[in-house]
Parts: C-alpha cells; sequence; structure tokens
C-alpha cells in the first residue's frame, strides 16, 4: 500500500496479538502508526485522522460501526489474513533512519482539541536501550500489558520487553481496570516487572492485598503519569516483599516516555523526588528570563536530548510556543514543559506542581478550563468551576460545581452528559 518513511498509518484495534501485529507490520514497512482508541468519540477519531493526513488504516472488521467515515485505504486484521497470507515474506529494506517519525501519540486525554505529538525512532531506540539495560529486563521476565495503544506507556510495556526478548502478556481491558482481577494475573503468570502503573493504581493495587506479603516473582515496578508518594513504596514491600524496587519515573507525553528516574527509598518520607535524566536527556530548571535557577529554587522544567518530540503535527505555531531554541547549545531545542520543580542539594530534582491550571488524573493530563468552556455552553448552566478533589489519600477526583443560568433545572443525569 506504498507504505514507508513518513507515511502515518492509523491503528484502531483493541488490546491483543493482532493489535502487535499491526505495529510490527507498520514499523516494518517503515511507516508511522496513529494509535486510536475505539472507545473515543467518532468525532474526536474523525478530527486526529485528519489532521495527521492518514491514508491507510489498520483495523478489526466489528469496529467498522465506531469509526469515522474517512478516504483511506483499510486492511481488517481479523478478516484480511487471506490476503495478508499471500503477500511476499522476504524481509524488505524500509530505509527507515533515526529521524524518521516512528508513531504520533495524542495528548489531553478525553477532553479538549487534541494534539498529536509526533515521535522519532532515535527517541525511541534511546529510551528502550536504556529500559532494558538499566532494569536488566531479558528473556526470563515476564511482563503485564495494560496500558491502552493510544497511551505513550504502552511502548514501554510492549517494544521495551519484546527488544529483549521477554514475554508480554496482554490483560484483557476489563481485568486491567480491576485491582483484584490484575493482581490474580500477576500471580498467575508469574510477572516480574511492571512497567508502567500509576501512583493511584499501585496504592489500589497494594490495598487488594491481604495482610502479609504475597508470594509473587515481582522485583521491578516503574510508576509514572502522577507524583509518587513515599507511602505508596511502603505499602509495596508489605503487600510484595522487600525484594520489590520501585522507581519513580517522570516524562511529558512530548519527550519520549521517560525523561527523568529516581529509585525509591522505603526510608524517605513525602513526595518522592523524579531524580535524575536518563541517558543522552538533559533537563534545565529557568526562570522567566530563561536563566538557570540556584539549588532549591523553583522554577519551570525545560527538557533536551534524545527524547525530546519533533514536535505537534501540523500545528507549527503551538509546536513553535513549546518547543523552544535551547540557549546554551547551538542546534538544540528545548520543551517547556509547564511543569514547576527545583533541584535538591543531594542533585535530585522534585516534582512542585504546574505554572497553569492543567491536573492529572490516573496519567490522564486534563484541562479544566476546557471542562468549564464545555459545561457553559448548556443554555441552563451560567458558570462553571472544575477542580480535582482528594478526600481520600491517593484517590484524586474530577469535580464540577455549577450556577444555573435564570430559571435553569439541571438533573444530575443532564449535567454528567
Amino acid at each position: 500500500l506504498d507504505v514507508g518513511p513518513e507515511v502515518v498509518v492509523g491503528l484502531c484495534a483493541e488490546r491483543s496479538l493482532e493489535a502487535i501485529i499491526g505495529l510490527l507490520g507498520i514499523l516494518k514497512a517503515g511507516g508511522a502508526y496513529l494509535p486510536l482508541d475505539p472507545s473515543h468519540p467518532a468525532e474526536r477519531l474523525a478530527s486526529m485522522l485528519r489532521q495527521a493526513s492518514v491514508a491507510v488504516l489498520v483495523t478489526q472488521s466489528h469496529l467498522e460501526a465506531r469509526l469515522p467515515e474517512i478516504q483511506a485505504r483499510r486492511i481488517d486484521l481479523d478478516t484480511d489474513w487471506a490476503k495478508i497470507a499471500a503477500c511476499p515474506k522476504t524481509r524488505l529494506d524500509s530505509g527507515v533512519t533515526a529521524e524518521h517519525l516512528a508513531y504520533i501519540i495524542y495528548t489531553s486525554g478525553s477532553t479538549g482539541q487534541p494534539k498529536g505529538v509526533m515521535h522519532s525512532h532515535r527517541g525511541v531506540v534511546n529510551y528502550l536501550s536504556f529500559l532494558t539495560r538499566h532494569y536488566a529486563i531479558t528473556g526470563a521476565d515476564t511482563i503485564l500489558n495494560i496500558t491502552g495503544l493510544a497511551f505513550d506507556p504502552c511502548v514501554r510495556d510492549l517494544f521495551g520487553p519484546l527488544a529483549a526478548g521477554a514475554r508480554v502478556i496482554i490483560v484483557p481491558n476489563e481485568q486491567a481496570k480491576e485491582p483484584g482481577r490484575y493482581l490474580s494475573a500477576i500471580r498467575e503468570r508469574s510477572v516480574t516487572k511492571l512497567l508502567s502503573i500509576t501512583p493511584s493504581f499501585l496504592r489500589g493495587l497494594c490495598e487488594t492485598v491481604p495482610a502479609g506479603p504475597i508470594t509473587s516473582s515481582l522485583n521491578t515496578i516503574l510508576t509514572s503519569g502522577e507524583p509518587l508518594e513515599a507511602s505508596v513504596c511502603e505499602q509495596v514491600h508489605k503487600a510484595f516483599g522487600p525484594q520489590v524496587t520501585v522507581v519513580n519515573q517522570y516524562g511529558p507525553s512530548e519527550c519520549t516516555m521517560a525523561s527523568t528516574w529516581f529509585k525509591a527509598d522505603v526510608q524517605q518520607e513525602g513526595r518522592v523526588p523524579i531524580g535524575r535524566p536518563v541517558p543522552n536527556v538533559r533537563v534545565y530548571v529557568l526562570g522567566q528570563h530563561l536563566e538557570p535557577l540556584p539549588i532549591g529554587v523553583t522554577g519551570e522544567l525545560y527538557i533536551a536530548g534524545a527524547g525530546v518530540a519533533r514536535g505537534y503535527i501540523n500545528q507549527p505555531e503551538l509546536s513553535a510556543e513549546r518547543f523552544i531554541p535551547s540557549p546554551f547549545s547551538s542546534g538544540e531545542r528545548l520543551y517547556r514543559t509547564g511543569d514547576l520543580a527545583r533541584w535538591r542539594l543531594n542533585g535530585q530534582l522534585e516534582y512542585i506542581g504546574r505554572v497553569d491550571q492543567q491536573i492529572k488524573i490516573r496519567g490522564f493530563r486534563i484541562e479544566p478550563g476546557e471542562i468549564e468552556a464545555a459545561l457553559v455552553k448548556h443554555p441552563s448552566i451560567a458558570q462553571s468551576v472544575v477542580v480535582s478533589r482528594e478526600d481520600c489519600p491517593g484517590d484524586r477526583r474530577l469535580v464540577a460545581y455549577w450556577v444555573a443560568a435564570d430559571g435553569g433545572v439541571m438533573t444530575p443525569v443532564e449535567l454528567k452528559a
């Protein structure tokens, strides 16, 4: 289908063996994949497909009703096996280089206008090389995959283990969302490493474990997506045993998978640091005039090096705003994270918060203002405020407050819709 370097191929499939085959097929042809979550609204999927100029769509036949009408050639992974089997089996040179596009990930969760982040092979290979070496992933390891294809951590969950010859267990969607069933999968499959798990889900997982450590093959847990509290690390050791190493990773979607890491210590209190950069990545804590700030002073975090994405697809103005020329090295770009951080005396980075109103809940990046704007479009709502609340430690929730317009009446069902 003429797929090669810089050609974007849409992939809309449920988490399955077929989905992995689709991913590998796109990459072996030299193309870049755009993962599409079949549970997302058709309007959002259509916007992504248009913006990325997708000409070929790889999917499953039973998902056809959920997909928008687009002018693209289609391959159904479940019904086109006869056609696929008739293709040549010889290995072709795709012509791909480190600078070519590997995949596009759309940010902003399920709210607002999606932004497609363009990642090159250089950033992916740099991080996966660090991952497999630093955490000693080998053919003896078994790793669970619970992250949807449309999220950056899925690259870590799939290609990290596969690159090292490890075994990947594809957990069905419904099982991935329930701590009890997830825990059963760890026991039954003798899982050794969890590479992508949010601290809030990890806390729930630990609370599901009966009193005392369970017999477990687990030795490594990498968290990301939210701030990690030291109390969660303590829960991990009580639930799974002292042999488990917990690592706090930090990295926005605009910088491939993870930019910094920190091995957590049970003796710590409060929030766990985000640590130091991974190899070939540089981080800066800067002031308003891009001046480096001294130890202990809070500033905005900027990232440079191999992991920085190209920018947002077909959004040059937004790309220029967030990806800026570096004042420290000619030809280098910095990504403005919008996160506040400071250096500790021991040379580790500490995450402080956001420079704007953006929040993260269970790994989703959410702009409360976008949700407020959507709510006040309703004729019965005059004003709205959206905040995150944490009534129970580790259980952050999104809460909307509203003021009725004159004579306006809203039921909870209408408001939620």
